[in-house]
């Protein structure tokens, strides 16, 4: 039976959160597949599948499925983050940044987007970009002790 308020995705997916938490990702992604031919609109469906993917270790798979979610629901800030740790991955730090910094703006309170957001500014030696977004972190938690070490770093460099 669906839980209650019912379940956005076909009979049987309601289990995939679980699944991928348990680890068999062959069922879940069988399960989203299936719930994709059936419905192709599915954004939760697209967005489970990305997290899969990831979890696989597939990123250029998630980037696809991801990017298509995207396309489909421009608005659905829940990708940017998924997407920020796909081009990660990828080494498309550029893009990563961007997917973040996107993710960082619906979602300002979030520590963990400005802590991805701080450790590619720092590997891309973008000192300005380290100062603030440390500056945003210490912000929501002042004893942050990365964020207070890149602030001195890029403070004393910059």
């Amino acid at each position: 039976t669906p839980p209650e308020g019912g379940s956005p995705l076909p009979e049987g997916a309601e289990s995939v959160p679980a699944l991928l938490e348990g680890g068999d990702l062959e069922k879940a992604e069988e399960i989203l597949v299936n719930a994709l031919a059936d419905n192709p609109r599915d954004l939760e469906a697209y967005r489970l599948l990305g997290v899969l993917y990831i979890r696989r270790g597939d990123f250029g798979q998630a980037r696809e499925v991801l990017e298509e979610a995207l396309r489909r629901d421009p608005e659905e800030t829940s990708l940017y983050g998924f997407l920020g740790e796909t081009y990660f991955a990828l080494g498309g730090y550029g893009k990563s940044l961007q997917m973040y910094q996107r993710a960082h703006d619906a979602d300002e309170k979030n520590v963990g987007y400005l802590e991805q957001l701080l450790r590619i500014a720092t590997l891309m030696d973008r000192r300005p970009l380290v100062r603030v977004t440390a500056e945003k972190i210490l912000a929501l938690e002042p004893n942050h002790p990365e964020a207070k070490k890149q602030l001195a770093r890029a403070t004393v460099g910059g």
